[in-house]
Parts: structure tokens; C-alpha cells; sequence
């Protein structure tokens, strides 16, 4: 599921995509280098690696679900925003 992200350092909506089965978050480079050391301060063990693609991907564990998706809620552009 695609989400458009307001991060800090950044006046840019940033778009990622969430699959929660999986427990995975991609986007472009840029996004997901500042996503990865944001997240991070709020989500301890959060894992950034690259894909058998070499694109870089963010990975929780099960218990870590509930914490990752309040973080991405939080930072979510409003249509408003967007607009």
C-alpha cells in the first residue's frame, strides 16, 4: 500500500510502499536513507538492508508492527497537505 511521508529535514512529501504481511517498506534511495535513521529513533531494531535487487528495504519483526505503523501514521501526509 502506497504512503506519501513527511520526514524531518525535508519540506517533501516522500512515497514508500508498506506491505505489512511481509513486514517490509521500499522506496527510492533518498527517502529511505532518512526514513531508516528516523524510524530508528522510535523503533529500536528495525532493519535497513537491500533486496536481491540491491534497492534498499525496511524490515521489523513481528512485535514490532503495532510501533512501526503508529511511526508511519504519524508521519503520514494529510490529502490536505498533499494538495
Amino acid at each position: 500500500e502506497p504512503m506519501f511521508l513527511s520526514l524531518p529535514g525535508s519540506a517533501d512529501a516522500h512515497t514508500i510502499k508498506v506491505n505489512k504481511e511481509k513486514r517490509l517498506i521500499v522506496g527510492l534511495e533518498h527517502t529511505m536513507r532518512l526514513l531508516s535513521s528516523e524510524i530508528a529513533k522510535e523503533v529500536p531494531g528495525v532493519v535497513s538492508t537491500l533486496n536481491d535487487n540491491g534497492l534498499p528495504e525496511i524490515r521489523w519483526s513481528p512485535a514490532q508492527g503495532d510501533a512501526v505503523m503508529a511511526y508511519l501514521k504519524a508521519h503520514e501526509f494529510s490529502e490536505v497537505e498533499a494538495g
